[in-house]
């Protein structure tokens, strides 16, 4: 008899399907193709010469490039000796907009969050940073029995570092978000105010809010609503306390608010909603 397993959804993440070093003879071209994935190419030595869908291009040493899905990529002309390394993975959306990660869904209590890592379609890269995460993914690939996860991790990790790369301008202001988010998770049981944010972090409410916007998508309003609803759900969801309870402990002073917001997240009363989602543990629904 088989044993019991859980599969794990990964399609949520973009995910590694192939990588490794790669030469080209002086005079050879690369081959031409159309894939439905997305492909980055980092060249290490010399210059690779391609065309997309008719545009020519060139990449040096120390620049990559981000092939897109369902575009006719063709090696239009030979070129020096060039040496690269690439990386097949799972389709990213294409989107235009600000520089950062985006959260685009704040979720429900069975749905994580979505984001977005926009990336432009070429830049520099620093050798001595990647070349030993592309070592990792060889060697990952290469050496480790069930590696799947061990190299999504690394991919993952080269993605950052290319963001970080690309957006280095930004990072002060990522780190400021993160700390407004961060303190919000902490605080927002509380009675919280945007002039509270402005108090602790010694800037006005105004750049606070489009700080928030810029970098998760949401005003601070929004994401301290984010948070209370999903601490909400979960205790509707694994306790038995009283509607009120869960209300005040998630920071709404009123339940009546509670309530409103509730029903507009999720099209039902937490009531209604806890009937639904509860689990069946000793101690409820009896």
């Amino acid at each position: 008899m088989a044993e019991d397993v859980v599969v794990l959804d990964t399609r949520l993440l973009p995910c590694q399907i192939t990588s490794g070093y790669r030469a080209f003879e002086a005079g050879k071209r690369h081959v031409n193709r159309r894939l439905d994935i997305c492909v980055l190419v980092f060249v290490l030595e010399g210059k690779l010469y391609f065309s997309e869908d008719g545009t020519s291009r060139e990449l040096a040493a120390g620049q990559w490039y981000l092939e897109r899905p369902g575009r006719l990529f063709e090696g239009d002309r030979a070129g020096p000796a060039v040496r690269f390394f690439f990386v097949h993975f799972t389709e990213l959306e294409a989107v235009s907009g600000s520089a950062g990660f985006h959260l685009l869904d704040a979720g429900s209590y069975n749905t994580p969050p979505l984001g977005r890592i926009h990336l432009p379609l070429t830049g520099s890269f620093d050798s001595a940073i990647f070349i030993p995460l592309f070592n990792r993914l060889e060697q990952v690939r290469q050496t480790t029995p069930n590696h799947f996860l061990l190299l999504q991790s690394v991919f993952l990790e080269l993605l950052s570092a290319l963001a970080d790369t690309v957006y280095p301008a930004v990072e002060p202001e990522r780190q400021l978000a993160k700390q407004v988010m961060d303190f919000l998770s902490v605080h927002y049981p509380s009675d919280i105010r945007i002039s509270d944010l402005a108090d602790q972090f010694h800037f006005s409410a105004d750049y606070l809010s489009r700080l928030m916007r810029r970098h998760s998508g949401v005003s601070p309003k929004a994401y301290l609503q984010q948070l209370r609803l999903r601490q909400a759900m979960d205790l509707l969801h694994h306790t038995d306390s009283p509607i009120e309870e869960i209300a005040a402990a998630c920071g709404y002073r009123d339940p009546s608010t509670f309530f409103r917001a509730f029903k507009q997240a999720t099209g039902e009363s937490p009531a209604r909603w806890r009937h639904s989602h509860r689990l069946l543990v000793p101690g409820l629904d009896q």
